[in-house]
């Protein structure tokens, strides 16, 4: 196989955390690197990376370990890059309101605590799905039930 690297790691947590946020969303399919990815991708990224950690596995070029600090320290500059890109994208399209960072928060969490497990997740989704219901009982059709 093709060497474990710090981007490498990088690139897989970029993965892992786009398609959570989008999941969040609800959109369950995205544009990454000029391909349509789906949870599959994510999945693969995810599972390697608990691997790695699980494993205390070396990256090749700068010989660290894979380890939850490191994880958690990816995860949020990750964050950070991805919610700056998201700020100009709104300036640029008169966007503004408070829902228009995504849900880059909620999704380093989820990812940084998928990752930093004890126990591997079954799936990405299952984790995510408890966050993108939205039960209202206070709304005009939740009245007739």
């Amino acid at each position: 196989g093709k060497a474990i690297t710090s981007e490498g790691l990088r690139k897989g947590i970029s993965i892992v955390l786009a398609y959570t946020e989008a999941y969040l969303r609800g959109v369950g399919c995205i544009p990454l690197n000029n391909c349509m990815e789906d949870a599959a991708t994510a999945e693969i990224s995810r599972v390697q990376i608990w691997q790695w950690r699980h494993h205390g596995v070396e990256t090749q070029d700068d010989h660290c370990v894979v380890s939850s600090q490191r994880i958690r320290q990816l995860v949020n500059q990750e964050v950070k890059r991805q919610q700056q890109q998201q700020q100009k994208k709104n300036k640029k399209s008169g966007g503004g309101g408070d829902d228009d960072g995504g849900k880059w928060n909620l999704a380093g969490k989820l990812v940084e605590n998928m990752l930093n497990k004890s126990e591997l997740d079954d799936f990405l989704t299952t984790v995510c799905y408890p966050h993108i219901l939205d039960i209202t009982f206070d709304t005009p059709a939740a009245s007739r039930i």
